[in-house]
């Protein structure tokens, strides 16, 4: 992950999680490019961010369709 640090992960999977929280159960999530922007993250750590939090089941991914809250 080249030009973020550990810390700035954190801070950022804390972020995607409070966004995620606030939302119901099955919802979308604003598309990658919106919440980098939102973030003021690049999308490739931004993608990194959801991948992780995609394993730890927080939310789950669909090519094409987006990220949705579990």
């Amino acid at each position: 992950m080249r030009g973020a640090s550990s810390a700035d992960l954190a801070e950022l999977l804390g972020e995607l999680r409070r966004l995620a929280a606030a939302r119901p159960v099955g919802s979308r999530l604003p598309a990658e490019r919106d919440l980098a922007v939102r973030l003021g993250v690049g999308r490739a750590v931004l993608r990194r961010a959801l991948r992780e939090l995609a394993d730890s089941g927080a939310i789950r991914t669909r090519a094409q369709s987006g990220s949705y809250v579990c």
